[in-house]
């Protein structure tokens, strides 16, 4: 009999410890990316951390790809909100430790950095960490593009957490469209209705900005067009599109939006994102 207690004992003792991992491997994959290295990916020593989305090698400048940190070191733009946390979480995960490249279609950008997804040695996806933990926003350029499903899906996470960035949203996007221009961005999915408004106090013209279905990676290029401060100008698509500039701006006849979500954003002449509408 007392041996059966010590069996029942030592099998509950063996079973909570294995629920215990289980619990503790479940919870470690959901908030740090873990996934298996991809065979191809390149093991390389980070010498140093520039911010939150950028990494020197010894030669070499590395932007991770998909993912778009608030800046801590550009000139014009100075420290914006939540950058010195990315930047310092970047800085304690990255920095003198050997990590995994993983290249994507395009492998330099213009600044000629190296385009890259970084993987640390326990398989931790790092740009999916930022995203997850609330360090970064969702930056697509294609063509490379292989993980950014992936990537929304952690970006909603997080700023349904209400996680880093996420959690004084208005704080960051109020800065942001005051340092990038004063735009705002909203998007009526099913009437297709894309409302660019200058929220700043001076006049901009959008010639060159770009905005962007993300699903479809569709883009809408603007023509020369001043909006001044508090107006408004809509990009219309589908069967019921209207142009009539300078305030209704024909995309096309075609559906552009995907009803089911299809988040947006609108970027400057230089590639720069300045506003974003997610749904």
């Amino acid at each position: 009999m007392k041996r059966f207690y010590r069996l029942m004992s030592g099998g509950v003792c063996l079973l909570l410890l294995l629920v215990a991992i289980l619990s503790a491997s479940m919870a470690f994959g959901s908030t740090a990316a873990v996934s298996e290295i991809p065979e191809n990916a390149e093991k390389v020593l980070v010498s140093r951390v520039i911010d939150g989305d950028t990494i020197q090698l010894d030669d070499v400048r590395v932007r991770l790809i998909g993912v778009d940190t608030p800046e801590t070191v550009h000139p014009q733009k100075g420290v914006e909100p939540y950058g010195k946390e990315a930047s310092n979480f970047t800085r304690s995960m990255l920095e003198g430790r050997e990590v995994y490249l993983e290249y994507d279609v395009q492998l330099t950008d213009k600044y000629g950095r190296t385009l890259a997804y970084v993987w640390l040695e326990d398989g931790t996806f790092f740009n999916e960490l930022l995203l997850l933990e609330g360090y970064a926003q969702v930056a697509t350029f294609p063509p490379n593009v292989k993980y950014v499903e992936r990537f929304l899906e952690a970006q909603k996470k997080a700023r349904e957490a209400g996680k880093g960035l996420w959690s004084f949203e208005s704080e960051i996007h109020g800065q942001k469209e005051s340092a990038k221009g004063g735009l705002s961005l909203t998007v009526d999915l099913k009437a297709e209705l894309a409302v660019i408004k200058n929220v700043s106090k001076k006049p901009i013209d959008l010639a060159g900005y770009v905005l962007i279905s993300i699903v479809g990676d569709q883009r809408f290029t603007f023509p020369p067009i001043v909006l001044e401060p508090g107006e408004t100008v809509t990009v219309t698509s589908g069967k019921n599109a209207r142009h009539d500039p300078p305030r209704y701006l024909l995309w096309t006849k075609k559906n552009i939006w995907n009803n089911d979500g299809d988040p947006a954003e609108l970027r400057s002449p230089d590639g720069e994102m300045v506003a974003d509408h997610y749904k």
